[in-house]
């Protein structure tokens, strides 16, 4: 018979004072709860859902992503719609040096202090069946020229050359060769960036001190070959002759020059010249020593079809014989813009040409020549006004000639702008009526009363009254501008 498990003593009762019995023990006092916002019980259930707060995440996500559109779209209305933005500062870049072992491509710009501006420049040379691309380099003023020598077939067109066209290439065996193969009456032809084609004559051949600067001068219409990077003390020179654009006919016709004002036919076009001028100033695009040789002219179409501008040939011909073909400036100084488009029937047409010309041109009898295309014979030739010196640049313009009531006097009225940098005074001197025969007429009155004082930039309406010629013809001159007055009664 098993014996009964011991019975276990009973716990020591508590000792007195120590409270009351665990039954009897109040639970903890829990901390005072915060106020909140009771959660949708759908809201709920998603964040105890690990992959609920993934989707409250995305959502929440796509709601700034969709503000952040419409503040951009509010931000861009706002700036198309005419809220003036704060102006920034700026100032022009400084033309950067090219150092002389470095070269840019052909499109390099023609540079005027901080100013660059595109003008027509060399981008291939040809001659003797070879052709050579074109890039830009400045010569240093010693004449030493560092072409990278690697380009072998590259010819180096010194930046800025726009008259007599300076071209080096490296002295290699195989362009010594093609240089000394040159005589004179050899052709050589560049074609510019604006399409066209200019043709140059060799003239002459030698070598030159290595260290020479006379091959830079602007001073006539040219060409200047020579060959750069070798060690000798002499280098290789070619120079060439410019003798028109590609097509320009070799001949001139039969007709003889007529003067300044005077119409002369070429085939269908009768054209006549109304000023002439030198410009050398208020034209920031042109480079030190350089100048605008203006001629503004007026052409009527007396055939039967319309003509093509673009196909007319206008050059201007120095008393040596020098060439020089037309450009296209980029400043507002000429009177009427370059003849462009198509010349219709029995229209007539204002035109300015503007020829690049060493700042110091002074010819006593430039002639200019004038065609309706390239290799024609009907050769218009005017004998240009002397260009004894240069003038401040002016814009003058003649906008009306009349009689007076009683028919006395010439009433010319026009207006006057200085396009300079400095005031312009204008005298009594600076005018003059000339009859047909170089008499001068009389000067009675100008309104306003002469001397003008013209500040730079300054625009000035002009009407200056003389006795009227007693021929059926006058030519009328301020500031070096020339307009004939033809219609005397």
């Amino acid at each position: 018979m098993s014996e009964p498990p011991a019975s276990q003593p009973p716990p020591p009762p508590p000792a007195s004072g120590d409270g009351p019995p665990p039954s009897l023990i109040p639970p903890p006092t829990p901390p005072p709860s915060r106020p909140g916002v009771k959660l949708p019980p759908a809201l709920a259930r998603l964040l105890a859902d690990p992959a609920g707060r993934v989707v409250i995440a995305i959502t929440v996500l796509g709601v700034c992503g969709l503000a952040l559109l419409v503040c951009v779209a509010i931000a861009s209305y706002v700036i198309d719609n005419g809220v003036p933005a704060i102006p920034l500062p700026f100032a022009a870049t400084p033309t950067a040096t090219l150092q002389p072992t470095e070269y840019v491509p052909s499109e390099a710009l023609v540079s005027s202090e901080n100013v660059k501006v595109p003008l027509a420049i060399p981008e291939v040379l040809k001659f003797v069946g070879v052709s050579f691309p074109v890039a830009s380099v400045e010569a240093s003023k010693d004449g030493v020229w560092q072409v990278p020598m690697n380009q072998k077939t590259t010819a180096f067109w010194v930046h800025g050359t726009l008259i007599n066209y300076v071209f080096g290439l490296p002295d290699t065996s195989d362009n010594e060769s093609a240089l000394d193969g040159l005589v004179k009456g050899d052709s050589i032809e560049v074609q510019m960036s604006d399409g066209r084609a200019l043709r140059f004559q060799v003239t002459r051949k030698a070598s030159v001190p290595a260290s020479t600067t006379g091959i830079f001068e602007q001073t006539r219409p040219g060409l200047t070959l020579v060959l750069v990077g070798g060690r000798g003390a002499t280098r290789l020179a070619v120079e060439a002759l410019f003798v028109g654009q590609s097509g320009t006919a070799a001949t001139i016709g039969s007709s003889g020059p007529v003067d300044l004002g005077v119409p002369a036919q070429a085939g269908d076009l009768r054209v006549t010249v109304t000023a002439t001028r030198l410009v050398t100033s208020g034209a920031s695009e042109l480079p030190s020593g350089l100048g605008y040789y203006l001629v503004d002219f007026t052409v009527e179409n007396t055939g039967p079809g319309p003509v093509e501008a673009s196909l007319v040939v206008a050059e201007l011909v120095d008393s040596t014989g020098a060439r020089y073909a037309p450009v296209i400036p980029v400043s507002a100084i000429t009177t009427y813009p370059p003849l462009a488009g198509k010349l219709d029937p029995n229209s007539t047409t204002n035109a300015t040409a503007a020829y690049l010309v060493a700042a110091t041109f002074s010819d006593p009898a430039p002639i200019w020549r004038f065609s309706p295309e390239a290799g024609s014979r009907d050769l218009a030739q005017v004998r240009l006004a002397a260009s004894a010196a240069s003038i401040p640049a002016v814009s003058v313009t003649l906008e009306s000639a009349a009689l007076s009531d009683d028919q006395t006097e010439l009433i010319l009225s026009g207006t006057v702008v200085n396009l300079g940098t400095q005031e312009r005074n204008v005298t009594q001197a600076d005018l003059a009526l000339l009859a047909g025969t170089g008499q001068a007429g009389e000067y009675h009155s100008a309104t306003p009363p002469l001397p003008w004082s013209l500040a730079a930039g300054a625009f000035q309406p002009y009407k200056i009254v003389f006795a009227r010629p007693a021929t059926a013809s006058a030519v009328f001159k301020l500031l070096g501008w020339q307009f004939e007055v033809t219609g005397l009664p």
